[in-house]
């Protein structure tokens, strides 16, 4: 593939990631003002197509090759959306403010030992339980914006589940990322 398309398809995964980083606060300043009662599927699939773009811009990003930038953007993107969101759930009672907040410690706890591999020259890709947790935490989101939020406990066991993945895959990237940090040295 000539450069020019490896960069196209990298510009292309950069502003799909910053359009879920500049969404992130709209969709959670939604959420947060507007009751289960009055979420329509229309905001579902509103919800649900800046959510799709975490696949696309994955997708896009490995057909750009090795570009550091877009990794880390679409990293922190993955964050920002998917905390924001569940922050706002949270301070409506939604869901239980754990899932959060367990969320952001590990989110904290895997960059740092990631950074302290990378130092070491390890590759640090994510591992497919990863992306799964990553899925499950959209289904939440797309969840909470559709209709289904009006039943109490689907949003609570989606959290559940998402948080689960969360400490599961946190503990497994710690242990993995430190693996290669000792195999690298």
């Amino acid at each position: 593939m000539s450069f020019e398309n490896r960069h196209l398809y990298g510009v292309a995964a950069d502003a799909l990631s910053l359009s879920r980083i500049v969404g992130a606060p709209l969709v959670a300043s939604w959420l947060r003002t507007t009751p289960p009662e009055q979420r329509t599927r229309k905001h579902c699939l509103i919800v649900g197509a800046l959510g799709a773009t975490d696949k696309l811009d994955g997708l896009l990003g490995r057909k750009a090759g090795d570009r550091p930038w877009s990794k880390w953007l679409d990293r922190w993107a993955d964050k920002i959306y998917a905390t924001l969101v569940e922050k706002a759930l949270s301070d409506n009672g939604e869901i239980s403010p754990l899932h959060w907040q367990l969320k952001v410690l590990r989110d904290g706890v895997v960059e740092v030992a990631r950074l302290r591999a990378q130092q070491h020259g390890a590759v640090t890709s994510s591992p497919r339980l990863n992306q799964w947790k990553t899925t499950v935490e959209l289904g939440l989101i797309a969840a909470a914006s559709s209709p289904l939020a009006r039943r109490r406990g689907v949003l609570e066991g989606l959290a559940v589940v998402a948080t689960g993945l969360s400490v599961i895959t946190g503990v497994n990237s710690i242990r993995n990322l430190s693996r290669k940090s000792r195999e690298s040295l």
